[in-house]
């Protein structure tokens, strides 16, 4: 169980990773920049929003086959779009305020204040999202490696076991309790963390990182 929970973990939180880095690199764009730039990737994020991200999934890896690289690949083009916008509105506020135009007004590059002011000061609402993400993704990898679209027949993988476990259900039914259970339990976490997280970092109940 371990040991399957720990490749489950592994793929969630790479493809976690690389729907932030992606979904913050172009929120960031198009709140900074706007203009073209901004419409652009709005239209790309609404195309993106139309489908269900596991719909999506589910046809990449149909496509492109089962196996660890190619799960990892399908789940991380989708899903990222919730937070570009989430960091694309928070950026749109923060370049207005006054260390922003400081900072411009002292010579900085753009990508100095981007990196330096705008990202440090926009990421705290993504930090709720990425906990609740990652019990969500932690679902579709079980969930894709049941019907046979995650990971290669014979990977220790909380949804590979269960669905092995099905073929001896009637006789060892802990084979399928037990890996769904901690499925369960794992979920469960991190969408209370991330409640929590949310309601802590949340400015209208105050925000004791920001005393202001």
């Amino acid at each position: 169980l371990v040991y399957g929970l720990r490749l489950s973990l592994f793929i969630a939180a790479v493809v976690l990773l690389i729907r932030v880095a992606l979904g913050t690199a172009l929120g960031m764009m198009a709140g900074y920049f706007g203009g073209t730039a901004d419409r652009l990737i709005c239209r790309i994020i609404d195309f993106e929003l139309v489908f269900p991200d596991i719909v999506l999934a589910l046809v990449l890896v149909g496509t492109l086959g089962p196996g660890v690289p190619n799960l990892i690949l399908a789940l991380s083009i989708v899903g990222w779009s919730k937070y570009a916008r989430v960091i694309r509105s928070t950026v749109i506020s923060v370049k207005e305020k006054g260390f922003v135009e400081s900072a411009r007004a002292l010579g900085a590059s753009e990508s100095y204040i981007m990196g330096r002011h705008i990202l440090p000061n926009s990421i705290a609402p993504l930090i709720p999202m990425i906990t609740l993400g990652l019990g969500g993704l932690l679902l579709s990898v079980s969930g894709l490696s049941f019907i046979g679209l995650g990971v290669e027949a014979g990977t220790p993988e909380l949804g590979m076991m269960i669905k092995n476990g099905f073929g001896v259900f009637p006789g060892h039914p802990h084979l399928v309790l037990v890996p769904s259970a901690l499925i369960i339990i794992c979920v469960t976490g991190f969408t209370l963390i991330g409640d929590g997280l949310r309601d802590r970092l949340d400015p209208r109940k105050g925000n004791p990182f920001n005393p202001s």
